[in-house]
């Protein structure tokens, strides 16, 4: 009996110890480049949640308890932010600085990288095309993109837009389940109480400058939040030179053709002109005569 029970506390013994060993490697840590920055830097950095894993862009991530590591494939540096602030194992060593200043020797790179003047939220629920649900400190807070606009259709009395539940649609697949950093402007809320802020994937894209580019937004200037509309109106620019999306053919999508009021459209010769509408829009069907206005 007592070689039994001998046995049994050997084996249990053994049992822990697999279990420690188990559980020991089963734990995030930081390794090569990140481990080095959060050597110099272990207050700031705070402990690993996760291990290194790659972003879609060739970027390395890895969130910590206290912010995001990453390292960017395009310039070969290592950094940490923690939504204000950003520390970079550069050329000359570990720096800092806030998130909307550059070094000196990162003013030709390129600007899409980690950003944010807040923590870093997770996505809880898409709403529409430019508005989101976020968790920040156990609250459910809504966000609103800056600088975009983009039908929408949540009002029963008035039938949906072409694009809105394409837009959502694109939104949702943006950024859905997803952790933003978030970046202000001038103004906290709008007046509906909605966080206004450019929001950014942890790959470095700007999430309200992405659905202006794929054609799923317009530009749309909030004086005083207009820090990025020049840099919109171009992207904005590019997608309708692009035919991308609302710029594209209204078809593609199952909407109405959009009609412009008041335009004259030239009539053939031999023709007479149709006088049935003032209105110029014409209740004409396809092959026949009439006025059809370019996309909005």
């Amino acid at each position: 009996m007592s070689h039994l029970l001998r046995l049994l506390v050997v084996s249990l013994l053994a049992s822990s110890s697999l279990v420690g060993v188990a559980s020991a490697q089963l734990q995030p840590e930081f390794k090569l480049g990140f481990k080095a920055l959060a050597s110099h830097v272990p207050e700031v950095v705070g402990q690993p949640l996760e291990n290194e894993h790659w972003g879609t862009n060739g970027d390395s991530l890895q969130q910590t308890s206290n912010g995001l590591m990453a390292w960017r494939k395009a310039d070969n540096w290592t950094a940490f932010t923690n939504g204000a602030m950003t520390w970079i194992n550069g050329p000359v060593g570990v720096q800092s600085r806030p998130n909307d200043l550059r070094f000196d020797w990162e003013k030709d790179q390129p600007s899409n990288r980690v950003h944010g003047d807040d923590i870093l939220v997770t996505v809880v629920k898409v709403i529409d095309g430019n508005t989101v649900d976020v968790q920040i400190g156990g609250a459910t807070v809504p966000v609103r993109y800056i600088g975009i606009s983009i039908p929408e259709s949540v009002d029963p009395r008035r039938p949906s837009e072409v694009m809105d539940e394409e837009a959502s649609k694109k939104n949702r697949e943006l950024v859905e389940g997803q952790q933003l950093f978030l970046e202000k402007d001038v103004s906290e809320t709008d007046g509906h109480g909605q966080l206004l802020r450019y929001a950014y994937l942890q790959d470095g894209r700007m999430v309200n400058e992405e659905l202006l580019r794929l054609g799923y937004a317009q530009v749309a200037t909030s004086p005083p939040d207009v820090k990025y509309v020049e840099r919109f109106k171009a992207v904005e620019q590019e997608a309708k030179q692009a035919h991308r999306g609302l710029w594209g053919p209204v078809e593609m999508y199952g909407g109405p053709q959009p009609q412009q009021v008041g335009v004259p459209t030239p009539t053939p010769a031999g023709v007479a002109p149709d006088t049935s509408s003032s209105s110029g829009a014409c209740p004409c069907q396809p092959g026949q005569s009439g006025t059809r206005g370019p996309n909005k």
